[in-house]
């Protein structure tokens, strides 16, 4: 089992909405630029991608397969009639779905949990687990949410990870 949870807020519409892996897109996917392969699932002419994943793999990948990614509520949250739109869930909807998470939890056991955003932090605390905040990468967020992730995952010992390049 990996020893790191990683939690997000919810997927992305350029991300694991069409990936099905949080923190993951399908150029990611199709490029060889993760340690597996995948295959696009959207019909779009150009493969969808996203920062926040590029940047989570950037950060963590040599880490695989010592950690887990996945999201407070395992849907994209979206407006009303425009699917690719980006929106914070919903309070309720975190709460229809902390039994997911909580069973992820049971399941894995995972000795060190980081919550990548506010609200995956507070999803988590409804459950009791043990966290640690990191910032999200999203909003000018990455290179706090890069020192953040390294530094946990250097002083726990988690995997080895080269030195970080200004």
């Amino acid at each position: 089992m990996p020893a790191l949870l990683l939690v997000g807020e919810a997927p992305g519409p350029n991300g694991c909405r069409f990936s099905g892996i949080p923190f993951t897109n399908e150029h990611q996917l199709f490029h060889d630029l993760l340690p597996f392969k995948g295959q696009p699932t959207s019909r779009a002419d150009k493969l969808y991608a996203e920062v926040s994943a590029n940047v989570m793999w950037e950060t963590i990948g040599r880490c695989h397969p010592h950690f887990f990614l996945w999201n407070s509520i395992p849907f994209h949250p979206h407006h009303q009639d425009d699917y690719l739109s980006i929106r914070t869930p919903k309070t309720s909807e975190i709460r229809a779905h902390l039994h997911v998470l909580e069973a992820l939890l049971t399941h894995l056991k995972p000795a060190h949990v980081l919550a990548i955003g506010r609200k995956a932090e507070n999803a988590l605390k409804r459950l009791g687990a043990k966290t640690v905040y990191i910032r999200h990468p999203s909003h000018g967020g990455v290179k706090q949410f890069k020192h953040g992730v390294r530094q946990y995952i250097q002083e726990h010992k988690i995997c080895p990870l080269p030195p970080q390049i200004p």
